[in-house]
């Protein structure tokens, strides 16, 4: 009888948190606070629709300048893709615009549903004005998506740089730039926007543009979600303080359901969290300063000629201390701590197995979100072995940290490509004339010819 009235209780009891629940779950969806932040979440869609097109944009612009992308693009025997570039940058420029004014009409109708005649409206009116209004870059995206969309695709040049470096490298870029005095021709341009395209000459690069203009979009988007929230401050505390409760709620009707993984979630864990820290004390700022600086230093550090050694000691000052490393192989991977591969490196220098390394890069992929960063580099690498010669195309995939005003590798992943018989050919560097520079132009007025159609 006894374990009868205990089994009721705890049905009951059951019961009365269920029915809690039940009731916290509804004032949940019926408070001001839930209402007030599923708008922003809505009203956000279009800022991150903005960010997506910005981000394939200028995700292809570099992607096209990329060393092995750009050669292969500007060979004659491949010209067509060259037309599919320029009509994908004119693709995603129509889709930049398109997202630039969706988003200034979103915002523009969210401010004004919600907030019109409160002193957060008067705060907006006055930051669209100083941020968008006036000023003379965002008048010109503006009038560029009426010209896009009323007129015709912007007219576009393709311009590929080649510099060889005093190393013997080459350092390539690949630009795509508007066509200023083709844009001029059209007299639908407002006073800003015209003065703006005095400021360009007769060409202007669209890296420069998205750049410039990007962080004053997320500079606002920032401001107006933070002043949305502290005018509605009471109403989101209150949703902060139900969801507690009901966290706490939905916790005890677990345990007196047996739910014993509860109890497991709530073992207190002591963080093993660290901050990043120098894994060498001689080391040069300027070698890790920028992403650039780090990939050159990455490749300097390993490379040593014949009777010389590597400097591992400055290697090493590019990782984090804990850093994973892992070379994939034809037959399986295998995975190193940053301490075990620089020792397996010195035992195999003191084997006397490889005599001499020279890597350089020939190609890179970057793909970077604020402090993070993925950086794909291809090298050829010339080794001398205790019996070989050995020429071979390689990979490093380098995942990347910026912190406390440098940048870390915390991981990499590497392997070999393809062992070359003919390096010089298989280089693209190579096909590179020794002028200190060269320089080619392909121009395309409004959409270049279909690929499919363009003769190979």
């Amino acid at each position: 009888m006894n374990e009868d009235s205990q089994q009721a209780s705890q049905a009951e009891r059951q019961q009365q948190l269920a029915d809690e629940l039940d009731r916290l779950q509804e004032l949940h969806r019926a408070s001001e606070g839930n209402r007030v932040l599923g708008r922003m979440r809505a009203f956000g869609t279009s800022y991150q629709v903005f960010l997506g097109n910005h981000a394939d944009l200028r995700g292809f612009l570099d992607h096209i300048a990329a060393p092995m992308v750009n050669v292969q693009m500007w060979n004659e025997r491949h010209r067509y893709r060259l037309h599919y570039a320029l009509d994908e940058v004119a693709r995603l420029l129509h889709n930049y615009v398109s997202a630039v004014i969706s988003l200034v009409e979103a915002t523009r109708r969210f401010v004004r549903t919600h907030y019109a005649g409160t002193h957060l409206f008067k705060e907006y009116e006055r930051r669209v004005k100083s941020d968008f209004a006036d000023a003379p870059l965002h008048r010109f995206l503006q009038d560029l998506r009426n010209y896009s969309l009323h007129y015709r695709l912007p007219a576009m040049t393709a311009v590929t740089s080649l510099r060889r470096r005093e190393d013997g490298g080459v350092d390539f870029d690949n630009a795509f730039k508007l066509n200023v005095n083709t844009l001029k021709e059209w007299d639908g341009w407002k006073a800003k926007a015209r003065a703006y395209l005095e400021t360009l000459g007769s060409e202007a690069d669209l890296r420069n543009i998205i750049d410039d203009y990007e962080p004053v979009v997320t500079n606002f988007q920032e401001w107006l979600s933070e002043r949305i929230v502290e005018e509605h401050s009471e109403a989101v505390r209150d949703l902060y303080d139900l969801e507690a409760r009901m966290n706490q709620v939905e916790r005890d009707w677990r345990i007196s359901r047996g739910d014993s993984q509860v109890l497991q979630e709530e073992t207190p864990h002591e963080s093993s969290r660290e901050p990043l820290v120098e894994t060498s004390s001689k080391s040069d700022t300027s070698d890790f300063a920028t992403i650039d600086d780090l990939i050159a230093t990455f490749y300097e550090s390993t490379s040593f000629p014949l009777g010389g050694v590597p400097n591992l000691d400055r290697f090493r000052s590019l990782f984090v201390s804990n850093a994973q490393l892992v070379k994939v192989e034809t037959d399986r991977s295998y995975q190193w701590t940053l301490d075990g591969y620089i020792g397996d490196f010195h035992a195999t220098l003191a084997e006397g197995s490889t005599l001499a390394v020279s890597e350089m890069e020939v190609g890179r992929r970057i793909n970077k979100y604020g402090k993070i960063a993925h950086v794909v580099s291809t090298s050829m690498v010339h080794s001398i072995e205790s019996e070989r010669t050995r020429h071979a195309r390689g990979f490093h995939s380098l995942h990347l940290v910026e912190d406390g005003g440098r940048w870390f590798i915390t991981s990499m992943l590497w392997g070999t490509i393809e062992v070359v018989t003919d390096p010089v050919a298989a280089d693209p560097a190579s096909e590179v004339e020794d002028d200190a520079a060269s320089e080619a132009r392909a121009t395309a007025e409004g959409r270049a010819c279909n690929p499919r159609t363009a003769k190979k």
